[in-house]
């Protein structure tokens, strides 16, 4: 609801943007992790969409950094994408964490850091290209 509330409006804060990214990427950790259990034919069909959600949601917040939008707004195909991505998402991780809580925290921790890491890599590489 999140997602379809706030992206078309202009309204997600930063804080707002970090939690739709940390979810995704949680799903996406948890997918990498149990990557060998799961159905391939699932895998096929749901992955296309999820790295076009990563896209979709990149590209909101690099049009919000850059000055191009005032706030962090979806075009309409990057709301529909997010939105098919997040109907997919909350629901696999209500029932991964019913079934396997601390198996689901494991996985977003490492989620979590892979995203921190990355973001300390991006400020390293500004700081070095202004400076």
């Amino acid at each position: 609801m999140l997602v379809e509330v706030t992206l078309p409006a202009g309204t997600a804060t930063f804080w707002q943007m970090d939690w739709i990214e940390d979810t995704l990427n949680w799903f996406l950790g948890m997918l990498y992790k149990r990557f060998k259990h799961l159905d391939q034919s699932e895998l096929n069909e749901v992955g296309p969409l999820l790295i076009d959600a990563r896209h979709a949601i990149n590209a909101i917040m690099d049009r919000k950094e850059s000055g191009q939008t005032s706030g962090y707004i979806a075009t309409g195909d990057e709301l529909r994408t997010i939105s098919e991505a997040f109907a997919v998402i909350i629901p696999t991780l209500k029932k991964a964490v019913a079934l396997s809580p601390h198996t689901c925290m494991k996985e977003f921790d490492w989620a979590k850091n892979r995203a921190n890491e990355k973001l300390r890599r991006k400020q390293n590489e500004k700081k070095r290209t202004e400076g």
